[in-house]
């Protein structure tokens, strides 16, 4: 507006209160809008009208989901009728405008969903098309994981030489070595362009493309691994502190998943327990048990689990031992691990895993350790251990790199890995140089060091599970050893007697696996509750001490209901000063 020949300027306020009434306006035709595409959808309406006024509200908000789905079912309804030739042109159409949700937000869920389930739909998929809008949008944002994940899409659906797609992550990393994206999908790429022996299968390529992570080659070709190793070293030295590439170095140096294999075999007087490296699946084509040539198949899990309808993975298991066995002077325990007992489980291990052991009647009580291999890497890890020589080569690495890093942050990721490094050389030899390393990080990187003490924890849990082969004792004692956390407690479920006092445990995580414990020692700790289930299924627990804890009231200590103790003491913290420890004491202690 102009006044006496001169432009008037609106005020802040006058400015405020137009662009409110403009919003308020827009936000009432949206509103309208929504409503009456609501009303057709709750009339069942799959016309092209639903279309028009979807397209209308989502060309605005690209984000709702329930606008996409209602846009699939009219669609569904239409194509019923269609030519294939009018139902290419409407999912050209389609496209087009997805196009434009895209520009508007191109990290929106319902757009690339959307955009997969049209192409799915199209006669003839332009997959070329959709190939070169997925390198457009990955030039104005590299680390779009949508676009990358609906990138491996067309791949797999088109059957794109993967070696171009090799070549397509190469550049991406060259561009920026921070691109974390480029990094994964070069990994899940490098096993099929590059595996050991031999092309890859159609089947696998289509199955890595795709980011499926149960099909493919593991096993990359050592030349081709080395020149990675190069690769990613080259990117340490431009920029120590980015995580990307250290990331793929570590994929690098673990890439094929171990199999489960049968730990030890225990024999009670009811029957015989089995302990697994890793959780599996009973049952038939999984992994079969047998005793005296008897297949067992009434096995159970000895760690009581929430209840599923899908068959869930364990560590252990009984077999209860009934007519003939039970008067067997000796047991012949046959076990094979097949691929479908881990397969469920995320697992692709190299080969399956068979094992016989063969246990006295008198033996009962004891425990036989089937596991082989290296007794200072007792099959605690999922990962396999890479070849001695490739761990050496990048330990050097590393020390060269950290020689000529300043010690502040930077060291982080290159400490970090000559930690893992260390591990898979040899824990024990190189066990003060881990825990210095360890020690380092915490006082570069404080703000995890709650992240480094669990690791500290693993450690040392690792190597108490280490020395757990060679012996049957029935005692363990981990205490003042500094524990933040607890791991490998499988692999103690044989002991009786478990001290766990003086340590930093905030929880008791995993102690439903010590299955023969009969006395736990958790004294001097800084648990302030016991969550439900954490004792469940230690019927043989009788003493359990709490003392000098932060429980501080006896609801916190929920977990315990059930047991029958011989004696729970909780001397030290602030819950046994009320009124009803007494009461809560005598529910889960029975008299001697």
């Amino acid at each position: 507006p102009v006044m006496h020949g001169r432009v008037k300027v609106r005020t802040t306020a006058e400015q405020e209160e137009l662009k409110a009434k403009e919003r308020a306006e827009k936000l009432q035709q949206y509103l309208q809008l929504r409503q009456m595409i609501m009303d057709k959808r709750e009339k069942r309406e799959t016309d092209p009208l639903a279309l028009s006024l979807t397209e209308k509200l989502l060309a605005r908000n690209p984000d709702f989901a329930t606008l996409w789905n209602y846009r699939r079912e009219c669609y569904q309804e239409l194509f019923k009728g269609y030519t294939d030739q009018q139902k290419q042109q409407a999912c050209a159409q389609e496209l087009q405008f997805l196009d434009t949700c895209l520009m508007k937000n191109p990290k929106s869920y319902g757009v690339w969903h959307q955009r997969r389930w049209i192409t799915a739909q199209t006669p003839s998929p332009p997959y070329d098309n959709e190939l070169l809008l997925c390198t457009k949008f990955l030039q104005y944002d590299e680390r779009n994981f949508h676009c990358w994940d609906y990138r491996r899409h067309v791949v797999q659906k088109s059957g794109r030489d993967l070696e171009k797609e090799f070549e397509y992550s190469q550049e991406k990393i060259s561009a920026n070595f921070s691109n974390y994206s480029a990094w994964h999908y070069r990994s899940k790429l490098l096993p099929v362009v590059r595996p050991a022996g031999g092309a890859a299968s159609v089947a696998d390529s289509a199955d890595s493309a795709s980011g499926n992570e149960t099909g493919g080659c593991t096993v990359v070709d050592q030349a081709a691994l080395d020149r990675e190793f190069e690769m990613v070293k080259s990117a340490f030295y431009i920029d120590p502190s980015d995580q990307s590439a250290w990331f793929y170095h570590r994929w690098l140096l673990g890439r094929a998943e171990r199999a489960p294999v049968l730990c030890y075999v225990r024999l009670r007087a009811a029957g015989i327990d089995l302990l697994f490296s890793q959780p599996v699946l009973r049952g038939k084509g999984a992994c079969a048990v047998a005793v005296n040539g008897v297949e067992q198949a009434t096995a159970s899990s000895l760690v009581a689990s929430s209840e599923q309808q899908q068959p869930q993975p364990h560590y252990c298991f009984f077999l209860p031992l009934d007519g003939e066995l039970a008067n067997a002077e000796e047991y012949s325990v046959s076990v094979s691990v097949s691929d479908g007992a881990f397969s469920a489980c995320g697992l692709t291990p190299a080969a399956a895993h068979a094992r016989e052991i063969t246990i006295s009647k008198e033996a009962v009580g004891s425990v036989c350790w089937v596991g082989g291999g290296d007794q200072h890497q007792p099959l605690l890890e999922r990962y396999e251990i890479p070849a001695r020589d490739t761990l050496l080569r990048e330990q050097e690495s590393c020390t060269e790199l950290l020689e000529i890093l300043d010690d502040t942050i930077e060291r982080k990721w290159a400490l970090l890995t000559m930690v893992y490094i260390l591990q898979g050389l040899d824990p024990v030899a190189h066990k003060q140089t881990i825990l210095e390393h360890l020690q380092n990080l915490k006082r570069i990187d404080p703000f995890r060091t709650g992240y480094y003490d669990d690791l500290v924890s693993k450690f040392v849990c690792n190597e108490a599970a280490a020395m757990r082969m060679s012996t049957s004792a029935p005692v363990l004692d981990l205490s003042g050893r500094g524990l933040s956390s607890l791991h490998a407690v499988v692999h103690f479920s044989a002991c009786t007697h478990i001290n766990l006092s003086n340590n930093q445990l905030r929880h008791v995580d995993g102690l439903n696996m010590l299955l023969s414990a009969t006395h736990i020692n958790l004294d001097n700790n800084q648990i302030e509750f016991i969550a439900p289930g954490a004792f469940t299924g230690l019927g043989g627990l009788k003493h359990l001490s709490l003392r000098n804890n932060r429980v501080v009231s006896t609801q916190d200590l929920s977990g315990l209901r059930g047991l029958r103790l011989g004696a729970l003491e909780l001397e030290g913290n602030p819950a046994n000063d009320t009124e009803d420890v007494a009461a809560f004491v005598s529910s889960v202690v029975s008299p001697p």
